[in-house]
């Protein structure tokens, strides 16, 4: 009894089953191309968290210095107006 062992391994198929080059190749191309797409997903991720983490940093930042020119003017003003006020009492007394 002979057996037909060719490219194809054993006829009948089974375990002893061997993959056509050609099936082979396409088989880890697709998965290289998966792990590929999986790096670069997770590359794309990690990038945009990245960005969003200085998007808020920088948006903080300026949020402060917005607040505390905010309070400087809000102090000259009080004061300028404080000055008016102690300058409108004088001329009323006198």
């Amino acid at each position: 009894m002979t057996q037909n062992t060719g490219v194809f391994g054993p006829e009948g198929g089974g375990k002893g089953r061997r993959r056509p080059p050609t099936e082979v190749a396409r088989h880890e191309a697709a998965s290289v191309g998966h792990s590929a797409r999986d790096a670069g997903s997770s590359h794309v991720a990690q990038t945009d968290t990245d960005q969003a983490r200085q998007v808020i940093s920088e948006k903080g930042r300026q949020a402060r210095d917005l607040f505390g020119e905010a309070k400087g003017q809000a102090r000259e003003q009080a004061s300028t107006q404080q000055h008016r006020a102690a300058h409108q009492l004088r001329t009323v007394a006198d």
